[in-house]
C-alpha cells in the first residue's frame, strides 16, 4: 500500500478503555470507552485504511486493523466491539493510515448512563495529520486545582525516534517559565505519555495558565479539562488539540453570550517573542458588530475571558435570544507577534444567561472546547467527520461555517451516504442547494431542520465554499429525553 496520508489520533483515557474502572493516582474517575469516525476525502476512490493501536509507553502496536471507507463516505467504529481483538483494558494512542486523504475524531466517553449520579461525559479530539503535528506544541490553557477543575496533558510521539519531550509552564500573566514544574519524560515512536498537572506540586494551587511542550520529534498533543464528574452539573469533559504553529491573526468560527444557558469563554496564548496585545473583531448573528483590544499579554503569557464579562460585548443581552451567536476574529497587534487559542462553551444553568427562564435539566453541566483557526489555513472545503440527526434516538448535532473574508458567498453541504436533492433541505438553501455565506459571518444550523436527512444520521458532512473558510460541529442529547450530564461535543472540522 502506498502510503500517502498518516494521521495520529491521541485520545488518551479513554482511547481506548473496554469499560473498565480507571485506578489511577490522577484524572477523571469512571469507566470510559471510545467512539472513532474516519472520512473518506475522496469523492472519486475507495480509501484502504489502516489503524495501529498502541498502549501508553508501549511501540509495539497492541492491534492493526484494516478496513475500507467508500468514497466520499464515512464509517464509525465504537472500541468495546469494533475493531474485535484490542486488547482490555487498554488505554493509549492510535495511528491511522489510508492510500486516500482521510480525516478522522475520535470521542472519549464515560459509560454513564445519563442519570443525577452517573452522568454522560462526552469530549471528542480530532485527529492530527503530519502538517498538524510539531516538535514543539502549545496548549494555550491547563488547569491545576482550580476550584473542582484539572486538566491532562497527553503527548504522542509521531516521529520515528524516541524522544524525551519537556512540558513547560508558563504564568498566564507574567509569561514567566515556572521552571521549577517542568517535567521531562521519553516515548518511543507511536507511543504515547500522559502527564497530569494535579501531580506536579512544583506548580502553584489553584493554577491555570499556558504551557509549551518541546522535544526533537514530531509530537501530536491533546489537552483535556474536566470537571469533577461527582453529578451532572459537574459533568464538564473539554478537549481540545495542541497547536504547531500560530499566526498574527486567528478565525473564531463560534462565540454565544446569554445563548439558551450557554457562554463562551475564549483563551489566547502569546506564543511569541515580542508582547502584544490583541484586537477581537465579532460579527452576531443579526448583523452587529463589535471591537475591542486588550491590555499588553506578554511574550508566553495567556488572556482568559470569558463572554458575559467582556463589557464591549454587552448590547449582546439585547439581541432575541437565538440571534447571540456570531463569529470573528483576534489579531495580535505587534510587529512579529504570533498566537494561538481555543474556545470554550458551557452551561451552568444559571436563569440569568437564558432570558431568565429555567434551563433545561438536560443543558446544565454540557461543556466543550475547540481551537481557533489557524489564518493561512482557511479552505473553500470543510470536511465535518461526524454529525448526528436523531443518532440512536438521542443525539443530534449541527454545522458553523465562519466566512473567513469580508465578501459574501455561498455554500453547499452534501452529506455521506445520502443523495444530493438533501442539501436542498438544509435552513435557507435554494433549490441548487446554496445557502448565503455572509460577509465576515457564518452559516450555522441543525441537522433536526434538514427535513429530507433520515433519522438516525450518524455520518460525515461537507461544506463546499466560494469563500475561504473555517468550521466547527456539535452534538449532544435532544431536549427532553431525561439524560443529564456533559453530552454536549465541539469539533474542529478539517480544511483541505
Amino acid at each position: 500500500m502506498k502510503r500517502i496520508r498518516a494521521i495520529n489520533i491521541l485520545v488518551v483515557l479513554a482511547l481506548l478503555l473496554l469499560s473498565v474502572s480507571v485506578v489511577s493516582a490522577a484524572g477523571p474517575t469512571g469507566s470510559w470507552v471510545t467512539g472513532i469516525a474516519c472520512q473518506n476525502l475522496n469523492t472519486t476512490t475507495q480509501a484502504l485504511v489502516t489503524f495501529q493501536f498502541y498502549q501508553e509507553g508501549i511501540s509495539t502496536p497492541a492491534l492493526s486493523f484494516a478496513d475500507t471507507i467508500a468514497a466520499g463516505g464515512s464509517k464509525n467504529y465504537y472500541t468495546p466491539s469494533s475493531p474485535a481483538g484490542l486488547p482490555a483494558p487498554f488505554s493509549g494512542s492510535l495511528t491511522v493510515s489510508s492510500d486516500q486523504p482521510v480525516t478522522c475524531n475520535a470521542n472519549l466517553q464515560s459509560t454513564g448512563t445519563g442519570t443525577a449520579l452517573s452522568p454522560y461525559r462526552y469530549g471528542t479530539a480530532s485527529a492530527l495529520d503530519s502538517t498538524q503535528a510539531g516538535t514543539t506544541m502549545y496548549v494555550p490553557q491547563v488547569d491545576r486545582l482550580t476550584g473542582s477543575w484539572e486538566s491532562y496533558i497527553a503527548v504522542q510521539n509521531a516521529g520515528s525516534a524516541a524522544e524525551t519531550f519537556t512540558v513547560h509552564y508558563y504564568d498566564r500573566t507574567t509569561g514567566l517559565e515556572i521552571t521549577s514544574a517542568a517535567e521531562t519524560w521519553t516515548i518511543d515512536p507511536n507511543s504515547s505519555k500522559v502527564v497530569y498537572p494535579e501531580l506536579n506540586t512544583h506548580l502553584p494551587a489553584q493554577w491555570y495558565g499556558g504551557a509549551v511542550i518541546t522535544g526533537t520529534q514530531p509530537k501530536a498533543v491533546i489537552v483535556t479539562t474536566y470537571n469533577t464528574g461527582a453529578d451532572s452539573k459537574t459533568s464538564q469533559f473539554q478537549v481540545y488539540d495542541g497547536f504547531a504553529s500560530g499566526s498574527k491573526t486567528l478565525n473564531i468560527p463560534r462565540i454565544v453570550r446569554r445563548y439558551y444557558g450557554f457562554n463562551s469563554g475564549l483563551t489566547i496564548q502569546n506564543v511569541g517573542s515580542v508582547d502584544t496585545t490583541v484586537t477581537f473583531n465579532m460579527k452576531f448573528k443579526d448583523g452587529s458588530t463589535y471591537s475591542w483590544t486588550s491590555a499588553n499579554i506578554k511574550a508566553k503569557a495567556s488572556l482568559l475571558l470569558y463572554a458575559t464579562n467582556i463589557p464591549q460585548i454587552n448590547a449582546v443581552d439585547g439581541l432575541a435570544m437565538n440571534l447571540r451567536t456570531g463569529s470573528g476574529t483576534v489579531t495580535a497587534n505587534a510587529a512579529g507577534a504570533s498566537i494561538v487559542g481555543i474556545v470554550n462553551i458551557d452551561n451552568r444553568g444559571t436563569a440569568a444567561d437564558n432570558n431568565n427562564g429555567t434551563v433545561p435539566a438536560e443543558n446544565i453541566g454540557k461543556g466543550a472546547s475547540s481551537g481557533m483557526g489557524i489564518m493561512g489555513t482557511e479552505t473553500f472545503k470543510v470536511f465535518f467527520s461526524q454529525v448526528n440527526k436523531h443518532a440512536g434516538g438521542l443525539f443530534t448535532g449541527g454545522v458553523i461555517v465562519a466566512n473567513t473574508t469580508a465578501t459574501a458567498g455561498t455554500c453547499t453541504f452534501t452529506f455521506a451516504g445520502q443523495p444530493a436533492s438533501v442539501s436542498a433541505t438544509v435552513p435557507t438553501a435554494n433549490a441548487a442547494g446554496n445557502v448565503v455565506l455572509p460577509a465576515s459571518g457564518q452559516i450555522a444550523f441543525s441537522l433536526l431542520n434538514v427535513t429530507a436527512l433520515p433519522n438516525g444520521f450518524n455520518a460525515s458532512v461537507t461544506a463546499t465554499c466560494t469563500q475561504k473558510v473555517f468550521g466547527v460541529s456539535n452534538w449532544s442529547v435532544d431536549t427532553g429525553t431525561g439524560k443529564l450530564g456533559d453530552s454536549y461535543v465541539e469539533n474542529n472540522g478539517y480544511n483541505q
